[in-house]
């Protein structure tokens, strides 16, 4: 009887162990089992949060560009001037909407682009 209380005691610390080590957010692998693939670690969480914040800043950019080769430097310089001129919505606004070398680079691209298909 004193080897099934052992074996119950042993087995009941194991259970206890695994539950510490799930409660503190870890994994539980016994040896020679297949184990689940590791986790991802801290650069690929750090890798999702800076790919949409690339993403979205290469949207604006191509926003950007749409816009100022549709309506041209002098229009789109005026629109600026408007938003300037309003609340601190608009001001902000604005500001993103300013336009850096990667627009107008941009801008002449799909200024040749659209220039070169048949009307």
């Amino acid at each position: 009887m004193s080897l099934t209380d052992a074996s119950f005691r042993d087995f009941q610390s194991r259970l206890g162990r695994i539950r510490t080590i799930h409660a503190s957010g870890r994994r539980f692998e016994a040896p020679g089992t297949l184990g689940a693939p590791p986790r991802a670690g801290r650069g690929r969480r750090r890798l999702a949060l800076v790919v949409p914040l690339l993403m979205a800043a290469a949207a604006l950019t191509g926003v950007k560009a749409v816009v100022h080769a549709h309506v041209g430097a002098a229009g789109y310089e005026a629109r600026l001037a408007d938003l300037q001129a309003g609340d601190g919505l608009s001001r902000a606004g604005a500001v993103l909407m300013q336009p850096d070398p990667a627009t107008l680079a941009l801008s002449a691209a799909v200024r040749g682009i659209v220039a070169g298909l048949p009307r």
